[in-house]
């Protein structure tokens, strides 16, 4: 798995924590999918969660300043639809906390 999938992952399950996912975050994670040019078996992957455990061990091996970038645009993800949901925001701080950034 690149990095570049790994870290579609972990967004993606910042806009599915709250069990929804509406039009404009869907809209915002085929953005970072394009940004990151996933070819259509990544794009596969990310939407359908396979392979996403994997996602988590190859970003705690990035660099700090690649994780901090992460979470930023993780907190985004969850903006996108005007609001962060309590779960989103959950999950936030488990990958926070996961990447071992304050």
């Amino acid at each position: 798995m690149r990095r570049a999938e790994a870290r579609c992952h972990l967004i993606a399950s910042v806009l599915a924590a709250d069990g929804l996912m509406g039009q404009g975050e869907r809209d915002l994670l085929d953005y970072v999918m394009d940004h990151w040019q996933l070819d259509t078996s990544e794009r596969r992957r990310v939407t359908t969660f396979e392979r996403q455990h994997e996602a988590m061990a190859i970003i705690q091996a990035s660099p700090p300043q690649e994780r901090e970038a992460l979470i930023n645009e993780c907190l985004a993800a969850a903006l996108a639809d005007g609001k962060i949901a309590p779960q989103e925001q959950l999950r936030i701080q488990q990958l926070t906390a996961a990447l071992g950034l304050p």
